[in-house]
């Protein structure tokens, strides 16, 4: 027997209000929020040298990386096809013209008023419209040589965020939805995310190369600078 689309989605939501009724859940969409990417034009002056890119590691939280392959995408993969960056891993060697970026684990926020409007519409079986924010604030530090040998390090933060809007309506196609027992993530909510960290991405681009034209362009990679450069423990 064939079925309509509109009876597969009744079923569908027939089940999901099941299960709402019996354990209790949080239905919604998901909204990923990062930087603007920034035009390829304002990036040329980077292609004549390699970027190596270091992630410190996070063990307790692998999911919050920012170069965590999604759908298949890797972020070293972006930078190299969006603004023509030679990215590489690990860290330059002596004498080498390149530019050393590590990226911090996330620090994670979660407001109060936030983890309220989700605890309510999570006890009324998603009746109650909910609000939920989790925000990843990543601390990027760019390290180089200068043409007179002398150490560029430079520090600044990028921000990736996830909202997620709560209601027992959004249970028609929902991004996410959780309960006692987990929760998932709808295919659409990837693909969002990864528009955001690419965003996050590009914001690095723009920042190496907007120190790199304030120090003059890139010396000769030297050994004080490798020492001193470190930060992921």
């Amino acid at each position: 027997m064939n079925y309509t689309p509109i009876q597969v989605q009744v079923a569908r939501s027939i089940l999901l209000m099941a299960i709402c009724l019996l354990q209790g859940c949080a239905i919604g969409i998901a909204k990923y929020a990062g930087p603007d990417i920034p035009a390829k034009t304002e990036i040329t002056a980077l292609r004549s040298v390699p970027i190596y890119i270091r992630e410190c590691p996070n063990e307790s939280k692998p999911q919050l990386g920012i170069w965590t392959k999604v759908n298949g995408l890797s972020l070293n993969d972006f930078l190299s096809s969006e603004y023509g960056l030679t990215v590489k891993q690990g860290e330059p060697t002596l004498g080498e013209r390149a530019v050393f970026v590590q990226v911090t684990p996330a620090n994670i926020e979660e407001p109060m008023l936030g983890i309220v409007s989700g605890v309510i519409h999570f006890l009324s079986f998603s009746l109650v419209p909910g609000y939920w924010t989790l925000s990843s604030n990543y601390t990027i530090q760019v390290t180089f040589t200068k043409p007179d040998g002398s150490a560029v390090q430079h520090s600044f933060e990028s921000r990736l965020s996830k909202q997620e809007y709560l209601w027992f309506p959004f249970i028609i196609k929902p991004d996410i939805m959780g309960s006692i027992n987990g929760g998932f993530d709808n295919t659409d909510a990837p693909e969002k995310m990864v528009q955001a960290k690419k965003g996050v991405a590009g914001e690095i681009a723009k920042e190496i190369q907007k120190q790199y034209e304030l120090a003059g362009g890139v010396g000769g990679w030297q050994s004080a600078n490798i020492a001193s450069t470190t930060i992921c423990k």
